[in-house]
């Protein structure tokens, strides 16, 4: 599991992601307990998902997931190919800087 930085409307969001290997990469995130009132209060926060093939040159948004998933499974995903994933949030069309990202290896 790694910890990921996310910044939400002038707040920093602490979230957990873990990858989960199979016939198809799954990524999971935990939301932190004081996840701060005003993300519960707003009607539509997303989290666009980007992947980095190699962990190198252009992220490629993958998937957009609505708050409050807590999941995204790609299904683009081969064995033995190893990926950089982050996430942003996007609320009212403004989409936050890119954060920390995770590198995932599928093992063979």
């Amino acid at each position: 599991m790694k910890n990921l930085v996310l910044y939400y409307s002038s707040i920093f969001l602490f979230i957990s992601l873990l990858s989960t290997l199979g016939e198809s990469l799954t990524l999971q995130w935990t939301y932190p307990k004081d996840l701060p009132i005003q993300i519960e209060k707003v009607k539509e926060v997303r989290f666009h998902i980007y992947r980095q093939d190699n962990c190198e040159g252009h992220y490629i948004l993958k998937g957009i997931v609505y708050y409050p998933a807590d999941t995204f499974k790609d299904s683009s995903s081969e064995k033995g190919k190893i990926y950089c994933y982050i996430l942003t949030t996007v609320h009212e069309g403004k989409e936050s800087p890119y954060g920390d990202y995770m590198r995932v290896e599928e093992k063979e």
